[in-house]
């Protein structure tokens, strides 16, 4: 629960790691990737407002993604399951914290301008903004931790209550496309923030069980 309030630290620990942030690199990973630029691309090409507000909300189901599986797993007294997610879900945190430390990225939330037209002035945007204006670390985009952590949910999800599985895979599915179609971070973020997820998906439970086999 105190992870929002510490999140922001990050901004001031990379500060005293480096004095630069690498969105450059990112930038020329992504053009090699996808011969282009998705973070832009993406909302120029599909410029429908309630596809922008569909996605806007998923990224911003963010918050109710982590405690819907976390409760059930609670609520429904399968504590060892509760407590494997948790320490999943918090090793994943925890990676992309010291990753941002030592390789700050801004993103194209800082660096690329807002989206144009009726495309910024959505409900569910407006929500998105006011949550970064009040919680963000500049220099904590890549990989994604939102989706790290949403998608760990997802998969976590499936391995140990697939009805909660299906109602979460629609929302992590548009959080992840919304992370990139609102600009807020480039699609590379995503993808790394995808591949944190299906590490620590298999990492986290596996580890959970050994801290178990040695304990006294």
């Amino acid at each position: 629960m105190i992870l929002p309030f510490v999140y922001r630290e990050v901004a001031v620990l990379n500060r005293i790691v480096t004095d630069r942030y690498y969105d450059d690199v990112v930038l020329r990973w992504e053009a090699w990737l996808f011969r282009g630029f998705p973070v832009l691309a993406f909302s120029q090409r599909i410029r429908h407002p309630w596809v922008a507000e569909l996605l806007h909300f998923g990224y911003v189901s963010y918050y109710m993604m982590i405690p819907a599986l976390g409760l059930t797993l609670y609520l429904t007294r399968r504590y060892r399951a509760f407590q494997a997610y948790m320490f999943t879900l918090i090793a994943t945190f925890y990676f992309c914290y010291l990753w941002f430390i030592f390789f700050p990225v801004e993103g194209p939330h800082y660096t690329y301008p807002t989206l144009e037209g009726d495309l910024q002035h959505g409900w569910f945007r407006s929500v998105a903004l006011a949550v970064l204006a009040r919680g963000a670390a500049r220099g904590a985009a890549f990989p994604s931790s939102h989706v790290a952590a949403a998608m760990v949910t997802v998969l976590c999800a499936y391995r140990w209550d697939r009805r909660v599985f299906w109602g979460l895979l629609p929302l992590g599915t548009a959080l992840t496309l919304g992370t990139v179609y609102g600009r807020f971070h480039y699609a590379v973020d995503a993808l790394a923030g995808l591949a944190v997820a299906g590490l620590f998906a298999v990492l986290g439970p596996w580890l959970y069980e050994k801290t178990l086999d040695h304990r006294p």
